[in-house]
């Protein structure tokens, strides 16, 4: 064993110990670039180390609370919801990218696939006819950054960026299974040399397959009252999915940002906001 899977082995165990720490959790996951490393974030002395972020899924946030103070948890049966229907796109939007599984629970198994491949096929929709491996992995990694107000306050704005080249090869082991089912003659996906294109325009039947197998509520959101093949005829299926997308990501950052105030107070909202904020300086 290397020197870096040394490192790695000793941080996952570390992690599983937190665990121990507290009430029952059903799931569990850890997070950001304190988990996996992101290109020029670093400070080379060792000083600033980013922070840990956790998800905790729980049977009952209600009681798992009343047996310690605040932190943020949600429901196993909310996470699983939002899983297949991004509702709010805010743990399925962290859920489509890498993270570490500290404790996994069987009955995400089937809506955390349903996720990455809504997530996958949302990403096809919005990418032009040619479009390259990074192109596929930042747009993927986009999804649930655009319109999250903290982009525009105190987020390092090269965030996506930094996410899609720092977890490169996690993420293609995420999606290459999903990303298969593309590659075949329905579909007309072809990738060579990094590249990938659609063999032709895509026919409006092919689209329209495309957008209907995304989350019930997004399509609607799609449609705005008028048929989807009006909508995908029209050429504005992009720019309604993109804005669909985006309305949900800025109502649930805004929800985050003021739970996250009276869960842990107004002085340690205000240190992680700084060190955000100097994440801005130096990008």
């Amino acid at each position: 064993m290397d020197q870096v899977q040394e490192r790695e082995k000793e941080r996952n165990e570390f992690l599983a110990q937190v665990l121990d720490s507290f009430p029952p959790i059903e799931a569990a996951f850890a997070y950001g670039s304190g988990v996996f490393e992101q290109p020029d974030l670093y400070d080379p002395a060792g000083r600033n180390k980013p922070m840990l972020d956790f998800v905790f899924a729980v049977d009952s946030p209600r009681s798992w609370h009343s047996q310690l103070i605040k932190y943020g948890v949600v429901s196993l049966r909310n996470l699983n919801h939002d899983l297949k229907s991004w509702q709010h796109l805010f743990l399925s939007g962290r859920l489509q990218k890498p993270v570490l599984w500290l404790r996994k629970n069987a009955s995400l198994q089937e809506n955390l696939g349903i996720n990455l491949n809504s997530a996958l096929t949302a990403a096809l929709v919005l990418l032009p006819q040619k479009f390259t491996e990074n192109d596929l992995l930042h747009t993927i990694c986009n999804l649930s950054y655009s319109g999250d107000i903290r982009m525009n306050l105190a987020e390092d704005k090269r965030k996506v960026e930094r996410i899609a080249q720092g977890s490169r090869s996690a993420l293609i082991n995420l999606y290459d299974p999903f990303l298969k089912t593309h590659f075949n003659e329905q579909n007309s996906l072809l990738h060579e040399n990094s590249r990938f294109f659609w063999s032709h325009e895509m026919e409006l039947s092919k689209k329209m397959n495309l957008i209907e197998t995304l989350p019930k509520d997004v399509i609607r959101d799609v449609q705005l009252n008028r048929s989807l093949q009006e909508v995908v005829e029209s050429g504005l299926y992009k720019q309604n999915l993109a804005a669909a997308l985006s309305c949900r990501v800025s109502k649930a950052s805004r929800r985050q940002a003021i739970a996250g105030l009276f869960a842990v107070g107004a002085y340690k909202s205000s240190r992680y906001l700084f060190e955000k904020i100097k994440k801005v300086w130096k990008s």
